[in-house]
């Protein structure tokens, strides 16, 4: 399982520069950033794809554009913006200088500020399926007196760039159009008969790949007091947790020597097999713990969405 930490990142502080002109007092003026703070969602409820750094071709794409007598759909057939009605100022991509993988936010420094009083928007596109959403229009801030800084963007909902509606025949939660960008079934629940709907395959598909091992970040609690205490109670245990889907079947392991090490002290020992019927597992390992105090080592844990209980692990 990959987890990923979902954080509030803020748009990145204007930078300020001087500028100077000869016979003339040095000037402040401000950088103008422009990006989004609220994350932009594709379809599904999850952070469009785009990580600061990765190719250009798997992020979404934004357009910085005018609004000029209207904003325009894009061309329902090519997915292109009109470049006419709505001219382009800048393009960018979602992630860019943004923390975090997949983070759905973007920030960017203008190379020249916007032309003053213009209307503005900001649209951008689903790389995976045909969508798209637009930005509420927003004047170029001023460049007297008081000037601003940035410019935080609000997007509307994904929507088909066909304008039509979004139906999801089968009902899964994965609309039609999504499921065939994807190579699924848009009239099976189950595209691939493996008993996982579709929906819950796109939102965890790193979870169910039984070939690609992925982090699971785990907890370990250990008591306030010392062991052999009179006064030790069952708040004094230790435990290992870790976040868990319900319905999936885990495997706690230990291993005490370094991983480096050859012998045979350095096997991995299943420690607790069981099936999560909520959304975290805290496990007891107290008499693991107890059998050494110097004990040192590792915990690791297998996710086994695939897991027979009738069979050998």
């Amino acid at each position: 399982m990959k987890t990923t930490l979902h954080l509030n990142r803020r748009l990145v502080v204007a930078v300020m520069f001087l500028a100077v002109t000869a016979g003339a007092p040095a000037a402040i003026v401000d950088s103008l950033y422009l990006g989004n703070s609220a994350p932009v969602l594709d379809v599904l409820g999850r952070p469009v794809q785009g990580t600061w750094g990765q190719d250009s071709n798997e992020c979404a794409r934004v357009e910085i554009r005018e609004v000029g007598e209207g904003i325009e759909p894009p061309d329902p057939v090519t997915g292109e913006s009109d470049n006419v009605a709505n001219p382009l100022f800048l393009e960018t991509q979602m992630g860019h200088n943004a923390v975090g993988r997949n983070p759905g936010r973007f920030s960017v420094a203008l190379p020249n500020r916007l032309p003053e009083g213009t209307g503005f928007f900001a649209r951008v596109f689903d790389p995976v399926a045909p969508y798209y959403a637009d930005s509420a229009p927003f004047l170029a801030p001023t460049t007297s007196k008081k000037i601003q800084a940035a410019v935080n963007v609000q997007f509307e909902p994904m929507r088909l760039i066909s304008g039509g509606a979004d139906v999801d025949s089968d009902g899964d939660g994965v609309p039609d159009t999504m499921e065939l960008a994807l190579g699924m079934d848009p009239d099976r629940e189950d595209s691939r008969g493996d008993g996982w709907d579709d929906l819950f395959v796109l939102m965890l598909g790193d979870y169910l790949n039984p070939t690609n091992a992925n982090w699971i970040e785990i907890a370990i609690d250990t008591p306030a007091l010392s062991a052999d205490s009179p006064a030790r109670t069952d708040a004094d245990l230790y435990f290992v947790s870790w976040w868990t889907i319900p319905g999936v079947w885990y495997r706690l392991e230990y291993r005490v020597a370094a991983l480096d090490d050859e012998d045979d002290e350095g096997a991995w020992e299943e420690v607790w097999t069981g099936m999560a019927e909520s959304t975290e597992l805290s496990i007891n390992v107290d008499d693991l713990m107890l059998e050494d105090e110097d004990l040192s080592g590792y915990f690791r844990v297998w996710a086994m969405p695939y897991h027979d209980p009738g069979a050998e692990p």
